[in-house]
């Protein structure tokens, strides 16, 4: 159901008052402004808006798709992030962005080589790090969970642990955990193999 925003947005598009690709920095920040207020509908209703004004604006769409991935409109997301993937190649953060999408589509070879892509553009950048490491978590690939992870926790441990906000640093203790776990499984892995290969 749309919200009376998002209905005085369509009514104002019928009656031919519409917005025109100048007011689209406008819409983006009111967009901004309602998605962390909670506003949601209001917020993507918006964006999709921004984006027919605007069809060859990577940020557009990048905004639209985040939007959706976090309010788990899988479906919307992906397509939007692979259009400002295609409009921006080189940008790391919309192909990080559409690597987390690829990645909650289960698309795991996909979403791999758009991380990987977004970490060679941007060597070290630790929520990349961090995106990869729980992709090979979730895909089952430990080993590469356990280097994945271990990079970005040694990334956050080299700052100041003054610096580091909360998110940060509930993130670390997560990553650490995470190394842990994965260092377990693959050892495991290896240990089954190796008896595997012995009563060969």
């Amino acid at each position: 159901m749309r919200t009376p925003r998002a209905a005085a947005l369509l009514l104002a598009l019928a009656l031919g008052c519409a917005h025109t690709a100048a007011d689209a920095p406008a819409l983006t920040s009111r967009a901004r402004a309602d998605f962390e207020a909670g506003r949601t509908e209001d917020a993507i209703e918006t964006m999709r808006t921004v984006v027919q004004l605007t069809p060859d604006d990577a940020q557009a769409h990048f905004v639209l798709g985040v939007m959706a991935l976090r309010t788990d409109r899988i479906d919307e997301a992906e397509p939007e992030l692979a259009r400002a993937v295609e409009l921006a190649p080189r940008d790391a953060k919309l192909l990080a962005a559409h690597g987390l999408a690829l990645r909650a589509q289960q698309k795991w070879s996909a979403s791999e080589s758009a991380l990987l892509r977004s970490l060679l553009l941007e060597p070290g950048e630790s929520s990349t790090l961090a995106a990869l490491g729980e992709l090979y978590r979730l895909s089952g690939d430990p080993e590469k969970c356990a280097v994945r992870y271990g990079q970005f926790v040694w990334q956050l441990e080299q700052r100041d642990p003054a610096s580091l906000s909360e998110t940060e640093r509930r993130a670390l203790g997560s990553g650490r955990q995470h190394v842990r776990e994965c260092e377990a499984a693959a050892d495991a892995a290896a240990a089954r193999a190796g008896a595997a290969e012995r009563r060969r």
